[in-house]
């Protein structure tokens, strides 16, 4: 698979977002904590970049605590 990271980059978003906006990708609709998993991230960190990536159109949830990509 092709390392889409830099496009991501280039289109202003941080390093915790990518890595979350591709863990939602990878795994559907999936909890905070399981998003924390994949990324070891913290969960402030993917709580922060769900808010972005969400304002931005690029993730929403799903039902309460769920999101996806």
């Amino acid at each position: 698979m092709r390392d889409v990271s830099p496009i991501l980059r280039s289109i202003g978003l941080t390093d915790s977002e990518i890595n979350t906006y591709l863990a939602a990708l990878e795994g559907g609709p999936q909890t905070v904590i399981d998003i924390t998993k994949r990324t070891n991230l913290s969960r402030q960190a993917v709580y922060i970049a769900i808010e972005s990536l969400t304002k931005r159109g690029l993730t929403f949830p799903q039902r309460l605590n769920y999101f996806a990509g």
